[in-house]
């Protein structure tokens, strides 16, 4: 269908193939996932309309504004869009969609060659369980410093996603309120990421002292950090735009975000192993209020 809708319409071959590759391998990539949400198959029918419906949304929204803002880029449908009107586009028009989506999915296939196996498929637990319980498969217990590092890593092309999506609905939006959401959602699917694989391996005993944590919290902000810049230089240009982009993507050149992630990170951490008392989210919402108001002090004046 992609190859006739192009032949018809005078578009190349090769460069609608080259446009939705990445999309194909993206919902792919989702729907590979869904058994870490299922319990049973009404779940399962469930999760793959909210699945489809997000996706759809995601892709074709964002290409109904190509022409007014260049954060459009976020959905591989605008350049099919510019593909069809004959309009050009550069390489890193290219890679600001395909590249994270290409990158989702590799790593989508190698948690799945970990994960999906008898054992985890056919346990019904709750979603936060079974989550846990992914993690916990996917952590090398031999090597959890590189498996931790990986992870954050790994990572990155998916929270990349999410805070463009973040960043699309947020930029240039007058309430302050709603600012502030975004530096919140963000910093919240920050520390998440950073912090879940040291939460499991603390729930489960594999961590023995404060100094191994300390370490994983050191080299989860590490991996995090060492991802992002690497997205960064592909989408700086496009993402710059919008002031709010300065707290989701940047933020200092090294040092001072790598302290910031690893900070944060660490006092999560830490809370949650020494007050084993109090609940992973209670200790996630102080990590995400400190980094909330990092970013507020980037963005300076403009709150």
């Amino acid at each position: 269908m992609t190859m006739g809708i192009a032949w018809l319409t005078g578009a190349p071959l090769w460069l609608a193939v080259a446009i939705y590759m990445p999309t194909s391998l993206f919902i792919f990539a989702i729907y590979l996932m869904v058994p870490l949400f299922y319990r049973t198959f009404q779940d399962t029918t469930f999760i793959s309309m909210f699945v489809t419906t997000m996706t759809a949304v995601y892709l074709v929204f964002p290409a109904m504004f190509a022409d007014v803002s260049e954060l459009a880029y976020m959905s591989p449908l605008t350049l099919a869009v510019k593909m069809y009107r004959g309009e050009p586009f550069g390489v890193q028009e290219y890679l600001f969609p395909s590249l994270p989506m290409i990158l989702v999915f590799g790593v989508t296939v190698t948690i799945a060659a970990r994960l999906l196996h008898e054992e985890f498929l056919m346990t019904y637990y709750g979603i936060g369980r079974k989550f846990a319980d992914a993690l916990y498969w996917i952590i090398d217990r031999r090597k959890p410093a590189r498996s931790i590092f990986l992870m954050s890593f790994a990572s990155i092309p998916a929270v990349y996603l999410m805070q463009l999506v973040i960043l699309a609905v947020a930029s240039n939006l007058p309430l302050r309120a709603l600012l502030i959401a975004a530096l919140v959602a963000s910093a919240a699917l920050e520390e998440t990421v950073k912090t879940m694989g040291i939460a499991v391996l603390i729930e489960r005993g594999e961590t023995h002292s404060l100094r191994q944590i300390v370490w994983l919290a050191f080299l989860s902000a590490l991996g995090f950090l060492a991802g992002e810049k690497l997205l960064t230089l592909v989408s700086v240009s496009v993402v710059s735009q919008a002031f709010l982009a300065t707290a989701l993507f940047s933020g200092g050149l090294l040092l001072v975000p790598l302290a910031a992630h690893f900070s944060f990170t660490a006092i999560i951490v830490l809370l949650y192993a020494r007050f084993r008392r109090v609940p992973y989210w209670v200790a996630l919402g102080v990590g995400v209020i400190l980094h909330t108001l990092y970013n507020a002090l980037i963005l300076g004046g403009a709150l």
